[in-house]
């Protein structure tokens, strides 16, 4: 997919709808963060040598980024939560311990260090801050491109609406990986609007299609740029930011007049750019110029220096591919669609070879290809193989209702779960729908995983994991 500085175009959206079910490189989830002492509620439940703390705010929001302290008899160990805000510790009998957070951040409150002794060795703990994630400074994670973003207090309360866009390196572009805060001159209100209409659409009636496609055109054609551009090179490959901003999915059309060396991490060497915003407006031409878009546009591209962007910019380096070379492991926290969690690794404990098929309601070729894979799930179970589907929206309002509904009309009987919000952190997804082949304990088998439908793909697949098990 092209990644025009004007993103969102009917073409693009066409594509989607009518050709196949794409979407950007994501990220993987990594541990460091900050905070100070809670209320613990515990859930038993054994899961598998690891004691989940999951922290949320008094709404029950996820706060992600909270360095946990865990104490047993013998040692202190430190975690930080992820995005859907679980951090994750493994201890093979830790009896009595205690669980606090560290340095509580701005917007919340904690408690006193809280003891805590279990009936069984492992389980979940649910720790609830006092305080609002309303209130705490948004960070942006850049996972694919490697980098987070400390968001400028402007970009909180503004009349448009902010989008993160966030690539990692691919065919298109190798050896560079980009981040992008997109600006788009429409309320929140207006763009979850029609992001609700694009939910609700029937694929099937082309004359809705091309309706709302006309609307969706007319939608973005408004006042819209990047209000932080990102751009990482692989120095080790001889890849310079001359090559990157010259590459016609990066700027295209030829914006970016300055850039800021940011400095390096995992080898790719990162810029902050700004747009030449004169040239940028004249490429506008007949767009809807909402006074307060153009100000707050002009305040991101025009008024604030590269200087101030990069005092907020923290550099990690983009995440690998998934793979069997590298040792890949898939698992994070599912949920049920009864609203149980668990771990991916247990859905795949019995199994020689399991292929998690990641897929979404929205997706066409996901729901049209569910009964194949019921009927794939049976041929592969004699082998001790399953498939276990993931549903990648399954956390939006409906959603899991609706993807019940299509599971239920493709008779499908293989196990289905629920995506965290953020599992885009954990696996790569450049396509839907995209399946991953583990063994039991969640490590890759397979050198890539099949994105898009594919049935004889899946069978050569499940062949390739089970030769590589011997």
């Amino acid at each position: 997919m092209k990644r025009k500085l004007l993103s969102l175009v009917a073409v693009a959206m066409a594509g989607v709808l009518l050709v196949a079910c794409n979407t950007n490189k994501p990220a993987q989830n990594n541990n460091g963060g900050g905070n100070e002492n809670p209320k613990v509620e515990a859930q038993a439940g054994a899961l598998d040598n690891s004691y989940l703390i999951l922290v949320v705010d008094e709404n029950d929001n996820p706060v992600s980024d909270v360095t946990v302290q865990f104490c047993n008899d013998v040692q202190c160990k430190l975690g930080t939560t992820s995005e859907d805000g679980v951090a994750v510790f493994e201890s093979e009998n830790p009896g009595e311990f205690s669980v606090h957070i560290l340095d509580a951040p701005a917007g919340y409150t904690a408690d006193a260090e809280t003891e805590y002794t279990t009936d069984s060795n492992y389980g979940q703990l649910k720790v609830v801050l006092k305080g609002s994630a309303e209130n705490a400074e948004k960070v942006y994670n850049f996972a694919a491109a490697g980098f987070k973003f400390a968001a400028l207090p402007e970009m909180e309360n503004t009349f448009g609406t902010i989008e993160k866009v966030d690539f990692g390196s691919d065919d298109d572009t190798p050896g560079i990986v980009t981040g992008r805060l997109d600006y788009i001159g429409r309320s929140k209100e207006e763009c979850d609007a029609i992001q609700k209409k694009l939910d609700n659409l029937d694929r099937k009636d082309e004359a809705a299609v091309n309706a709302f496609l006309e609307e969706y055109e007319n939608f973005y054609n408004v006042i819209q740029g990047p209000a932080l551009f990102v751009i990482g090179v692989d120095t080790t490959k001889g890849v310079t930011i001359e090559n990157a901003i010259k590459n016609e999915y990066i700027d295209p059309l030829g914006y970016i007049c300055e850039t800021y060396d940011l400095g390096t991490a995992k080898d790719y060497t990162y810029y902050v750019c700004k747009i030449d915003y004169d040239k940028y407006l004249k490429e506008l031409d007949g767009a809807e110029m909402p006074e307060e878009a153009v100000k707050e546009l002009k305040t991101f591209m025009v008024d604030t220096d590269l200087k101030t962007f990069a005092d907020r910019i923290t550099l990690e380096g983009p995440m690998d591919d998934i793979s069997v070379d590298n040792g890949s492991v898939i698992n994070f926290e599912v949920t049920d669609f009864d609203g149980n969690t668990m771990n991916l690794t247990d859905l795949c404990a019995d199994h020689k070879v399991t292929m998690i098929n990641v897929w979404g309601t929205w997706c066409k070729w996901c729901v049209a290809e569910l009964p194949d894979l019921e009927e794939l799930n049976k041929e592969f179970e004699a082998q001790g193989c399953q498939i276990v589907g993931l549903c990648e929206d399954g956390w939006k309002e409906g959603k899991a209702d609706k993807a019940t509904q299509q599971l239920k009309d493709a008779g499908v009987t293989y196990i289905n779960v629920i995506a965290p919000e953020s599992y885009h952190d954990y696996i790569n997804v450049s396509g839907y729908p995209a399946s991953f082949f583990v063994d039991s304990k969640g490590n890759v088998l397979t050198k890539e995983p099949v994105v898009g439908s594919n049935l004889e793909g899946y069978k050569a697949a499940l062949q390739e994991a089970l030769a590589n098990l011997q």
